[in-house]
């Protein structure tokens, strides 16, 4: 979703899989022991913030014609917050990081990243920058659970 709409002048918004229901999709990754390895996103493309803001509230309204069926118990769909979206003084703790010791960003991703890290400071919003745990690890860890 974002890929092709930074390349081609509009916006997007990839919320966490399972966020809009995803039923009458088809799941494209493989599947081990009845679980999804990688999990499909569906999400919003458009001509403005304003636009995915409108298409997110079609998507998560009248949830209840959406049956929730027993083999997803993950997926948690929840309605737009309106007044989290609408709400500009209340000021956000967002989390960073520039680049990954094991997938370097180039020097213009880095760059975008402080551009947008000063934009919202000015904001008013707290910037923290967070460390990554090594790959490797974060691997294992995975696939011992």
């Amino acid at each position: 979703m974002r890929s092709p709409a930074c390349f081609t002048g509009l916006y997007a918004f990839k919320p966490t899989s399972g966020r809009f229901p995803l039923q009458g999709l088809t799941f494209y990754s493989a599947t081990s022991g009845g679980e999804h390895n990688l999990r499909t996103s569906l999400g919003p493309i458009a001509k403005s913030v304003d636009d995915c803001v409108l298409l997110t509230k079609a998507f998560t309204e009248n949830l209840d014609s959406f049956k929730m069926y027993e083999s997803v118990l993950h997926q948690v769909i929840r309605p737009f917050d309106d007044s989290i979206y609408t709400n500009r003084s209340k000021k956000l703790k967002i989390g960073y990081f520039k680049t990954y010791e094991c997938f370097e960003a180039s020097m213009s991703n880095q760059r975008a990243v402080d551009v947008a890290i000063q934009a919202l400071r000015e904001a008013g919003h707290e910037l923290v920058e967070v460390e990554l745990p090594n790959i490797e690890r974060t691997i294992l860890l995975f696939f011992e659970i």
